[in-house]
């Protein structure tokens, strides 16, 4: 057979119309034998390109493992909130526990102050009277131990720079 074809050129104009040989198809009438077929297959241009099978990644496989480590993902990152969560709750009973104990110890040592007050108010506590006496024995001596140290000190470096009596 033949055609009359035509193409289109550079700009998209058509071109002029060619006459074109059509080759006939080869075919038979009936089933084709086995040693036909393979004849045929070894002739052919493609001959062993697709002779394999190729099991390759689907779509649907590539997004069921997308979505499978996006739920993985949200489990981990659940995981990882409920554990700040409970993080953040041990802290706060943690301070709880802190606060309860300055409490107490703050109404202990109130009620301390409130029991001495209430000692001294009633009466005269020896233990104080004590202990004041070896407070002011104690600074007195410490304050006229430390003038006499001075003194001489101050004595003998002016002595020796302004060359006293000898």
């Amino acid at each position: 057979g033949e055609a009359l074809v035509s193409f289109l050129d550079d700009r998209g104009a058509p071109a002029m119309v060619e006459r074109a040989l059509i080759v006939p198809p080869e075919s038979q009438v009936g089933p084709v034998s086995a040693e036909e077929r393979a004849a045929v297959m070894r002739r052919s241009l493609v001959a062993g390109v697709y002779d394999k099978t190729v099991d390759r990644e689907s779509a649907y496989e590539i997004l069921e493992a997308r979505a499978r480590e996006r739920q993985a993902a949200e489990a981990a990152e659940a995981q990882r909130a409920d554990a700040a969560r409970a993080a953040e709750a041990a802290e706060r009973e943690r301070a709880r526990q802190e606060a309860a104990l300055r409490k107490a110890e703050a109404e202990s040592r109130r009620r301390e102050a409130a029991e001495r007050k209430a000692r001294k108010d009633s009466g005269v506590d020896m233990g104080d009277i004590f202990g004041s006496v070896v407070r002011q024995t104690t600074r007195t001596v410490t304050t006229t131990v430390g003038r006499e140290i001075g003194k001489t000190l101050l004595r003998g470096l002016l002595g020796g720079l302004f060359g006293g009596r000898r």
